[in-house]
């Protein structure tokens, strides 16, 4: 392919540097970014005058008021429930961690439901289960907006 002679007239532009630019924005925003965990399933949390803030923990069940249960975002029924509880367990490296759940129940749930997920959690081997509440102050705010 023969080369062109350019010009007096012609000017060109090198878009070398800002290629390279826009891939370092896209690498940054790339790196940068934190995808929020997935809740399939939508849980209006009770409301409670005291709670204390925790880390969000690698194992979380969602139940709704439609007892629909919910294991790290991927929508069960109460018969697989344990298998896909164990499966998400195994998936944790952290010993610590998979020992932990934090339960979300909407306040609409029975608490036999709630029994009886805490049965199978204890049965799967998980010591320590977190309730999760909504702080009343927070449940205010949003009523004002």
């Amino acid at each position: 392919m023969a080369k062109r002679k350019l010009g007096a007239d012609e000017v060109t532009m090198d878009l070398t540097s800002m290629t390279d630019c826009v891939f370092l924005l896209i690498i940054f925003f790339m790196v940068t970014t934190v995808f929020k965990d997935a809740q399939r399933i939508e849980v209006e949390l009770p409301i409670a005058k005291y709670s204390a803030g925790v880390k969000e923990k690698k194992l979380r069940i969602a139940i709704n008021d439609k007892n629909e249960v919910d294991v790290n975002g991927k929508t069960t029924t109460a018969e697989n429930l344990m298998a896909d509880l164990m499966a998400a367990k195994n998936t944790i490296s952290d010993q610590s961690e998979a020992q932990t759940v934090i339960l979300k129940g909407d306040k609409k749930v029975k608490y036999h439901k709630i029994y009886e997920i805490m049965n199978i959690l204890q049965f799967c081997g998980i010591t320590k289960v977190m309730v999760a509440t909504e702080k009343e102050y927070a449940h205010d705010q949003k009523k004002s907006n």
